[in-house]
């Protein structure tokens, strides 16, 4: 939860993260009814695809029907933490470094956050992860995230990169995928 409603009358932000590139992506919201986290989750299948699993806190928002029938039609497996211990939540975690950089930039207009989200997320993702040395935007699409392109007379957007160069740049995800798969395993 935001403590500031935004002028546009968000006051939630949800969560959604990969475990595995540590990729993020955030939604401001008004509520948090089960609706409103079916329609956020659906937005992400239809882009990444449905994971295996989602694991989320034991909020009711998470935890109810409409959550739980989506999940099901999707045939996604839906785990929550434990309610002993939230702490071992990797979004909390998260919750504890997006947080603070939120406040840090809408220090001077706080009911403006929900207008920046997409930049904060841009942010977070473009950053290397200080365990795999490696950003989840990079892992996610094999090249570094551009925040702003030079703008040049030569630069033709439509340029496609070489096949071969395409090519090297999928093994080298390739190599660094399995080397983030033994981390996470050397780790847990």
């Amino acid at each position: 939860d935001v403590t500031t409603h935004s002028k546009e009358g968000s006051s939630h932000i949800v969560v959604v993260h990969d475990l595995y590139t540590k990729y993020i992506e955030l939604f401001s919201t008004r509520d948090k009814t089960g609706k409103t986290i079916v329609k956020i989750v659906d937005n992400v299948f239809d882009r990444w695809g449905a994971p295996q699993t989602i694991i989320s806190d034991n909020g009711k928002e998470y935890c109810n029907k409409d959550v739980r029938s989506y999940l099901s039609t999707r045939g996604v497996e839906h785990q929550t933490t434990p309610l002993a211990h939230p702490q071992g939540n990797p979004v909390e975690r998260l919750n504890r470094t997006v947080k603070p950089m939120i406040a840090a930039f809408i220090k001077d207009k706080q009911n403006e956050w929900d207008q920046n989200i997409s930049k904060f997320q841009f942010v977070y993702n473009s950053v290397p992860h200080a365990g795999s040395r490696i950003s989840p935007f990079y892992l996610n699409h094999g090249r570094d995230a551009i925040a702003e392109r030079p703008r040049t007379v030569d630069n033709d957007p439509t340029e496609i990169a070489e096949d071969e160069e395409w090519a090297k740049r999928m093994n080298k995800i390739d190599e660094l995928r399995h080397k983030i798969k033994m981390f996470l395993k050397k780790i847990s």
